[in-house]
């Protein structure tokens, strides 16, 4: 309603994501293994990770939590897709590759970069850098697209919720 856009897409494309994903297991009988064996990797990956950090705090934790676990405990030809957003919504039908387009497209203005940052400059010729820092960004109408994916992505997560939960 206050036209936030780009402050809300953060939010939108943790929602997308959480829907696609929730589609994909809701789709795939391979899906729930293949989670379970991601979050094993991630897991020891941020056990290592602290195992090495400049903090003692961090390495007197992962000495107590550092998993003796194998990352692909469970077979699964979804391995892939739960590693990599792309395979994901590469597996789902139809629209998967247009699904991650749109992933990309969120991206672009979620992460620290140029595109993010246009949006907080504005040209000001004259002066000694040739633009100005805005408080506000600058956004047009077509942002508000994001609301529409984000009631889709609500929808779709429900749906797969439907489909999972027996009753």
């Amino acid at each position: 309603e206050r036209g936030l856009y780009l402050e809300a897409l953060p939010t939108v494309r943790a929602a997308y994501e959480c829907a696609l994903t929730a589609s994909w297991v809701s789709d795939s009988r391979d899906a729930p293994a293949a989670m379970f064996n991601e979050n094993s990797r991630q897991h020891l990956n941020l056990t290592r990770a602290m195992a090495r950090a400049d903090s003692h705090v961090f390495r007197r934790e992962a000495e107590t939590t550092l998993p003796d676990v194998d990352t692909d405990q469970m077979q699964s030809i979804a391995n892939a897709q739960a590693r990599a957003f792309e395979q994901l919504c590469l597996a789902l039908s139809p629209g998967g590759g247009d699904a991650y387009v749109i992933y990309r497209a969120m991206s672009a203005s979620v992460h620290p970069s140029a595109v993010l940052t246009d949006h907080y400059l504005e040209d000001r010729p004259g002066t000694e850098a040739g633009v100005a820092l805005l408080e506000d960004p600058n956004e047009n109408e077509t942002e508000a697209i994001w609301l529409h994916i984000l009631v889709a992505s609500m929808m779709w997560a429900a749906r797969a919720f439907d489909v999972m939960h027996r009753d």
